[in-house]
């Protein structure tokens, strides 16, 4: 997985610490800092309307 594929790469721009995660979950991407679910990202064509962060 490369970081290029990950919707909203800004958001790596405000996270500190370094032991940030990213693991692809239900065709979302979870955002783990230290273990703990931080964020989910999704960006999907079908429904651009629940896009985000």
């Amino acid at each position: 997985m490369t970081r290029k594929n990950i919707p909203f790469n800004f958001v790596f721009d405000c996270l500190m610490p370094p032991d940030v995660t990213v693991k692809p979950m239900f065709g979302l991407w979870a955002i783990y800092v230290n273990e703990k679910i931080m964020l989910i990202l999704k960006q999907r064509q079908d429904f651009p309307d629940t896009n985000g962060v």
